[in-house]
């Protein structure tokens, strides 16, 4: 049992290394010539930083697509497969995120061939990670508007599953929380246009048009507001008023302060909305 053991390690480790090197070829040679190579194919190897990930997520965090392609066509390896993904050294800088697909790795790493590639082979864009964060998410955290485009538009002709565009994680924050986040005006109105919604974080609350108002991004603002009911438009037209003039006492503009709380008053007006 233990020379078995041993054995297998040797494997493991062996495979490990071809991945991580991009070694095609010996890779190509070596998986046919071992017993069942699904089962180091369809499984998760961890490392010495609390790491768990697939031969062909470890593929992934490498950007060797070329050998992942050759993977995917020769061993159809299961493509949903768990992962535990360690961003950083392992050290002082450090992020671990659990229960994520290579769908997920590969939006987060923000290479679009291989969330194609993963696509096109029947990856699912709606698989989340423990804390329900999708790829989609991490699109729109990396401000890429071609991923984004990509994962909502033309996902469904290969997969026959729409993009969930609205998809909150644990903290009720939607994409479009992440992409008013990294102020990317074209992503924006991209989700807006594609049915994204303002919803609140439950954590604070802070709706993804309240958090741009606070930080004076009124071009975003305008983008956002009129896709919200009049009380959220009201709201923030109060808000950019006050930021303008309280958030930053060294950045004070009164000039657009007052234009954001007259029009406050007349939408109220307009609306036979009184402030109480």
């Amino acid at each position: 049992m233990e020379c078995s053991c041993k054995s297998i390690d040797k494997v493991n480790d062996f495979l490990m290394s071809l991945v991580r090197q991009g070694n095609i070829s010996m890779l190509e040679e070596y998986l046919p010539s071992i017993p069942n190579p699904d089962q180091y194919l369809n499984r998760v190897f961890g490392d010495e930083f609390m790491e768990q990930c697939s031969l062909l997520t470890i593929a992934c965090l490498n950007e060797h697509i070329n050998l992942m392609r050759v993977l995917i066509k020769r061993f159809q390896p299961d493509l949903e497969i768990k992962n535990d993904i360690l961003f950083g050294d392992g050290h002082t800088n450090r992020l671990m995120c659990f229960s994520a697909t290579i769908l997920w790795a590969a939006a987060a790493i923000d290479n679009f061939d291989i969330v194609k590639l993963l696509v096109e082979h029947g990856a699912n864009v709606n698989y989340t990670t423990k804390t329900n964060s999708t790829p989609l998410r991490s699109a729109c955290y990396n401000g890429n508007i071609d991923m984004t485009r990509y994962l909502i538009e033309n996902v469904i002709s290969w997969t026959n599953i729409g993009c969930d565009v609205n998809l909150c994680d644990n903290d009720g924050r939607p994409p479009l929380y992440e992409a008013v986040s990294c102020g990317s005006m074209e992503l924006v109105q991209f989700l807006l246009d594609h049915g994204a919604r303002n919803f609140p974080a439950i954590c604070d609350q802070v709706s993804p048009l309240i958090w741009v108002a606070e930080k004076k991004r009124t071009s975003i603002v305008n983008a956002i507001r009129s896709h919200c009911p009049l009380i959220e438009q009201l709201e923030t037209e109060e808000l950019l008023g006050t930021a303008f003039v309280c958030f930053d006492l060294d950045d004070r503009d009164s000039k657009h302060a007052y234009e954001h709380f007259t029009r406050e008053l007349e939408l109220r007006s307009i609306h036979s909305l009184p402030k109480t």
